[in-house]
């Protein structure tokens, strides 16, 4: 698959999950509709879309994957569980910590937290939520 191809793909994944979303907000804003359901409906399709291997296609040992789920990491000498560590060639290159669309990031203290030790890391980091990242 040449470039051009590959960016028509991601449009049009891009384009299916918005217009998946703004459809059903209520639903996504919901109590009900957890982390773990935004991963699988959202967050999932959009990294593999930007051609990110999350399911491990590759078949190689966890520690050697582009992407680890679930995983341990250092942020300022103490271990940390990232919902997602992205690397490229090895190089640990930004972290990204996944919450449900109705959690509101400047409110829930612990979500502070996670959102304080992921953007002071020496990575790139992001956060999906309702508010963007909070300030600290």
């Amino acid at each position: 698959m040449g470039w051009h191809d590959a960016e028509q793909t991601f449009v049009s994944e891009l384009k299916r999950l918005t217009e998946n979303y703004s459809k059903n907000v209520t639903l996504y804003r919901s109590p009900g509709y957890d982390e773990a359901a935004v991963r699988v409906d959202f967050l999932n399709p959009f990294f593999t879309a930007l051609g990110w291997d999350l399911e491990n296609r590759s078949g190689v040992a966890q520690s050697l994957r582009d992407v680890q789920i679930e995983t341990r990491v250092s942020i300022d000498g103490k271990k940390k569980k990232a919902d997602y560590l992205f690397r490229t060639n090895g190089i640990e290159r930004f972290v990204f910590e996944a919450k449900a669309p109705n959690i509101p990031l400047t409110k829930k203290p612990g979500t502070r937290r996670k959102a304080s030790w992921v953007c002071c890391s020496s990575m790139p980091c992001g956060m999906n939520g309702q508010s963007g990242i909070p300030s600290a």
